[in-house]
């Protein structure tokens, strides 16, 4: 694998209109990782769903998570807030990169393994470890992120690496069970209990987003522990629990600049009787 010099990245970068392909400090949850863990995540956030003409979100096409994705809210939802969807810079951005990845893979693997290259070095002199979380705002399996002249994966070719993503894709434990260093965390999504209830007696964890800001004890009888503290979820204490989650209000529930509860099965609401605090 030829690795991109200094000037070819930056220059590549140039072309494509864009800063970076992945970061340390574009994702709120990954800066905390380094905060709380003093692990340095490495993540990418694609756009979300099919908006760019590529379906990201495989798992998810019918799911009513899609309405509510974490896609449009922080940085995204202040951007499109003031710039309108069309005009946000950081929906642009993402635009690029999504194309990025299904139109010229080996280009968007090369810089990918740039950034990894530069950010795990920085880690590494600095004392911290690392991680990577491929899909902040996707869902595509790690076996895709490969050159084309190559059979190693992503993971193969960073296996001293740990990767961890949260997933609606419940055949992707087989690929968590094959690699040791990819940890992933179910989601729930409204209307797959019942694969999340399969995972957890596998004891795997279940992410799940509530519209409470206090975190219950135990929901529909399984234990709680906080997701949002950090990011770092294969560090997560237990197996067979459920992630809590506290809901991110996207810019599609602003209307006229006035917030509109969400009606979804996605987001377990305050009333919800099935939490013990």
């Amino acid at each position: 694998m030829e690795r991109l010099t200094y000037r070819e990245y930056h220059n590549a970068l140039k072309q494509l209109g864009i800063s970076y392909l992945g970061s340390t400090t574009n994702n709120p949850k990954v800066i905390k990782n380094t905060v709380v863990g003093h692990i340095m995540t490495y993540s990418i956030s694609l756009l979300q769903g099919n908006l760019s003409g590529y379906e990201i979100c495989p798992a998810a096409i019918d799911s009513p998570c899609r309405a509510l994705c974490l896609g449009f809210t922080g940085h995204a939802r202040a951007s499109i807030l003031a710039h309108g969807e069309d005009l946000s810079p950081v929906v642009r951005a993402r635009l690029i990169k999504t194309r990025l990845f299904f139109e010229n893979r080996d280009l968007f693997m090369a810089i990918l393994c740039y950034e990894i290259d530069k950010y795990r070095l920085y880690a590494v002199k600095h004392g911290m470890g690392f991680s990577i979380r491929l899909n902040c705002m996707s869902d595509i399996s790690p076996l895709l992120f490969h050159f084309s002249n190559s059979q190693d994966n992503i993971l193969d070719l960073y296996s001293d690496v740990q990767f961890y993503d949260y997933t609606k894709d419940f055949t992707r434990y087989r690929l968590a069970e094959r690699y040791p260093n990819y940890y992933i965390c179910f989601s729930y999504d409204g209307r797959n209990w019942d694969k999340c209830v399969n995972m957890l007696q596998h004891g795997y964890n279940i992410a799940v987003v509530f519209e409470t800001d206090v975190m219950p004890l135990m929901w529909r009888g399984y234990s709680v522990i906080s997701g949002v503290d950090s990011d770092l979820r294969y560090l997560d204490d237990g197996y067979g629990k459920i992630i809590y989650l506290f809901f991110h209000r996207p810019a599609a529930l602003y209307k006229s600049g006035k917030y509109q509860r969400p009606n979804t099965p996605f987001v377990v609401p305050i009333e919800d009787t099935d939490m013990i605090y």
